[in-house]
């Protein structure tokens, strides 16, 4: 097993605000302020602080990891297709990769290259998180974003259908997508790159949460904490 799967089979058997804050890192790639609050709600509503709430069906699901896994076939992305209400990208319009060789897409502005891009980045895996896939804002459509990948696997030609909300695909989880918000991600300071690990930076950000959570209990408990009301004078 590679290291990630090797944390998703460990944190199984803990408490499931853990299990959550490894499902955000590995989503998000990192833990904000936001996601950090996710997760200590999460852990107040495990250990019953608030009897009228419930944990949902996808904080305690099984994590996927898709793309993390042991690699034992080449897959190759050869186009993007049948582009249905995502954007403004025209539906009948197919964008074809030339594999081996480098693929340079331009046009002007708004013409759809980020809008693409961003296809990639969620059907894919990317590191520093992806922007989510919205409909065309200026035109109603029953249909949900989604598009058709043909893809090369092992020398054997495929489609595959892609849809908001479907389940990743394992093989189009074996494709890294990089571009300039990516390297963000990587860069630690002025002209110095940094690389960790994956699942190093994940165990990073569980232990960040442990302590996020531990920090705001003692306070929440410490002698004298709320509010004190002063005498009138």
């Amino acid at each position: 097993m590679t290291p990630v799967e090797k944390i998703a089979h460990w944190v199984e058997g803990k408490p499931v605000w853990w299990k959550h804050a490894v499902r955000l890192s590995l989503y998000n790639e990192t833990l904000g302020r936001e996601e950090l609050d996710e997760i200590l709600q999460v852990a107040r509503v495990e250990s019953g602080l608030y009897e009228e709430a419930e944990l949902s069906d996808d904080v305690k699901s099984k994590l996927d990891v898709k793309g993390y896994e042991s690699e034992s076939e080449k897959v190759t992305v050869r186009s993007i297709s049948n582009v249905v209400n995502v954007g403004a990208l025209a539906e009948d319009q197919e964008l074809k990769f030339s594999s081996p060789n480098l693929n340079i897409v331009y046009g002007d502005n708004g013409t759809g290259k980020s809008t693409y891009a961003n296809i990639l980045k969620n059907v894919c895996l990317s590191r520093g998180g992806a922007r989510k896939v919205i409909g065309n804002v200026f035109e109603e459509s029953p249909h949900s974003p989604s598009s058709l990948f043909k893809v090369n696997v092992a020398g054997e030609d495929l489609e595959v259908q892609w849809q908001v909300g479907f389940e990743s695909d394992e093989r189009l989880k074996s494709v890294r997508v990089f571009d300039s918000s990516s390297s963000e991600h990587f860069v630690a300071k002025e002209d110095e790159l940094g690389y960790k690990p994956f699942g190093l930076s994940l165990l990073e950000d569980l232990a960040e949460a442990v302590d996020h959570v531990k920090r705001n209990v003692h306070e929440e408990i410490m002698p004298g904490n709320g509010f004190s009301v002063l005498p009138r004078i």
